[in-house]
């Protein structure tokens, strides 16, 4: 079952509330799979935050996953993947691996290549803390957030504003994550 955004419910799908909440379980449960896969089979158990966005504008959320907890994570930050529903194989499939990344990330109001831009924190392993622009290359956003566009820290009011929220927790892998264990 595919994540549908909240504007394609509202084009005309008619379903009741049960049916919206055991779409949105089938959801999570096919992307703990997807997730997952991301790790080695000596992982017993893992965090992550998830948001859901139609970033390229398909009427399909995108699911964004931070990977959190003490074996996830480094002194720069943790582990950000970004997963796109696959049609063919029913499955969601990874298109983006960002490392060293930290909360709060946005969907930014620009695009690129016809999906929304990424805004990440990056901060921690002795570095400066800044935001950054993470652009869409066409394949996936880049690898580390140094690859992308700095941004002053804190952000200008008009930047958050205009952009969506995603994944904002002080929480470090306790509260508001979900846990998948093998």
């Amino acid at each position: 079952m595919r994540h549908l955004s909240f504007s394609a419910l509202l084009l005309g799908l008619s379903l009741t509330c049960s049916q919206v909440l055991q779409a949105k379980e089938n959801s999570m449960a096919l992307l703990d799979q997807a997730v997952w896969s991301q790790y080695n089979e000596f992982a017993t158990q893992v965090y992550y935050y998830s948001s859901w966005y139609d970033f390229n504008g398909d009427g399909i959320d995108e699911a964004v996953v931070r990977i959190v907890g003490p074996d996830a994570c480094g002194t720069g930050g943790c582990n950000m993947y970004v997963y796109q529903w696959d049609k063919l194989s029913l499955r969601y499939q990874m298109i983006s691996e960002t490392v060293r990344t930290n909360q709060p990330i946005y969907a930014a109001s620009t695009k690129t290549n016809g999906w929304n831009d990424l805004i990440v924190l990056e901060s921690g392993g002795g570095g400066t803390m800044s935001f950054m622009l993470l652009a869409f290359d066409g394949n996936g956003y880049p690898f580390s957030p140094s690859r992308g566009q700095a941004l002053s820290y804190p952000l200008p009011s008009e930047i958050v504003q205009s952009s969506t929220l995603l994944i904002d927790s002080a929480d470090f892998y306790t509260i508001g994550s979900r846990k998948i264990t093998r």
